[in-house]
C-alpha cells in the first residue's frame, strides 16, 4: 500500500519500482480515494485515455492518470488521500 499525500494533488502518478525479483501486474492496480471525513471510494480503471471518470494507465509515459472529472473531484477535496494498491508477480507475492 502506498499513500500519496500533498498540498497540490497531482493527476498523474508514476508506478514505483517493485521489490527485487517481482513485477507489478498492471492489470491488478487498485486506486482508493479516502476523502476528508468520508468513506473510502474505489476509483475504477477506464481503458479509454479520453475518459472523463476513473483512471487509466498511460503506457507511453508509464503513468497512472486520473480522468478529468475524477481529478477535479480529488483536487476539490480539502484533504484527500489516495492509496495505490499493487498486485505483484514473482517468487514471493507481496
Amino acid at each position: 500500500m502506498r499513500d500519496i499525500v500533498g498540498q497540490v494533488v497531482s493527476c498523474d502518478y508514476a508506478i514505483p519500482m517493485p521489490p527485487e525479483g517481482q513485477t507489478i501486474d498492471l492489470d491488478a492496480i487498485n486506486l482508493i480515494l479516502r476523502p476528508d471525513g468520508g468513506d473510502p471510494i474505489q476509483i475504477l480503471r477506464n481503458e479509454n485515455p479520453g475518459c472523463q471518470q476513473g483512471w487509466y494507465y498511460d503506457n507511453e509515459r508509464g503513468l497512472l492518470v486520473l480522468c478529468p472529472e475524477t481529478c477535479a473531484e480529488v483536487q476539490s477535496d480539502p484533504n484527500p488521500r489516495l492509496e495505490l494498491l499493487f498486485g505483484c508477480t514473482g517468487s514471493d507475492i507481496v
